[in-house]
This record gives structure tokens, sequence and C-alpha cells, in this order.
């Protein structure tokens, strides 16, 4: 399943270390901003690549949603992990 793709494990291996963090932020702005991005952009530099993908809905194709969206989905994720 998805869930076994090492880019989807990294994911959930990077939600799991920071959302202690995230949940009980000392400082607002890394709550909202840094920690999300700096998930996404270590999910971007593995090796190899990870990338976040959403399916189109007629089509059997995936996309690249791009940063900002995937900085919402991970921060969707912290909150409801």
């Amino acid at each position: 399943g998805a869930n076994n793709r090492a880019g989807n494990r990294l994911f959930l291996a990077l939600i799991t270390h920071f959302r202690p963090i995230y949940v009980n932020p000392t400082d607002k702005e890394k709550k909202s901003t840094g920690i999300p991005r700096a998930i996404v952009e270590a999910v971007r530099n593995a090796n190899p690549p990870g990338r976040f993908l959403k399916k189109h809905p007629t089509r059997d194709v995936w996309h690249e949603i791009g940063d900002r969206k995937a900085w919402e989905k991970t921060s969707q994720t912290l909150r409801d992990f």
C-alpha cells in the first residue's frame, strides 16, 4: 500500500518526530510555517526524492501538488496524527 513507499515512510517518521513540538510550540511562527516546511523540504531532498501527489479525479494519473499544498497537507497531518 501507499504507506509502504519510502517517501511515505519518511513523511510519517518526520510527522511522528515533530508532532510534539508542533502541537506545543513555544513560538507560533515555528508552528505555522517552520515545521511543515522543514518536513516537505526533507521529503523532497531525500534520496530518492519524495513527491507530494494528488490523483486526477477522472483519469488514472497523478500530479505534483506544489509547495503550498504540500505545506497545507503536512500541517493537516501534524494536527490530525
